[in-house]
């Protein structure tokens, strides 16, 4: 992904900077950063969270490999189309903490899917139980996970949604 104000990104370093977070959880952060794009995160603010708390792995080819070794994945985006990265970690059996906002709500409901609140405060506290009630879900939920998730958003899924657009505009058309 990419590191950007609208993915979320710096309300993640605002908590993982925040002296409750500290010592007490880690913040992980992969993908790539555009400085010349307006809405990129500054230098400044990655190399300010550059710590103890907050790692910066950059671009990585095979995060599906790499987000196995974590116990959660954490999504603050202010708005989402199909959310890939959401996707790769719940197939990788990692809870998932998302923003409520279009695209996180087709996840909403799952098990190991919870919702942030929206405000720092909040969020720092519900990340720090979330933290500290760390049970891994069983083979049987991920698996469970991993296959209805493939019913609606896999390749198979997709071609059928594109084709039924498809039919319905050239229906409309005639």
């Amino acid at each position: 992904g990419r590191m950007l104000r609208s993915k979320g990104v710096s309300k993640l370093l605002e908590i993982f900077r925040s002296k409750e977070i500290k010592g007490f959880a880690e913040l992980h952060l992969f993908g790539d950063c555009d400085f010349g794009n307006s809405d990129s995160i500054s230098n400044r603010s990655l190399s300010e969270s550059s710590g103890k708390t907050v790692f910066f792995h950059g671009f990585v080819k095979d995060i599906s490999q790499r987000i196995i070794d974590y116990d959660a994945y954490i999504s603050l985006s202010w708005g989402e189309g199909i959310p890939f990265s959401v996707l790769e970690a719940c197939n990788a059996g990692l809870k998932v903490v998302l923003s409520d906002v279009a695209g996180h709500s087709e996840f909403f409901g799952y098990e190991g899917v919870d919702v942030c609140p929206e405000s720092t405060g909040e969020a720092i506290a519900f990340i720090l139980k979330y933290c500290s009630s760390f049970g891994s879900l069983s083979e049987f939920q991920v698996e469970a996970r991993r296959v209805e998730l493939n019913r609606r958003f896999g390749s198979e899924a997709v071609k059928n949604q594109i084709e039924g657009r498809v039919f319905s505009e050239l229906v409309a058309d005639i």
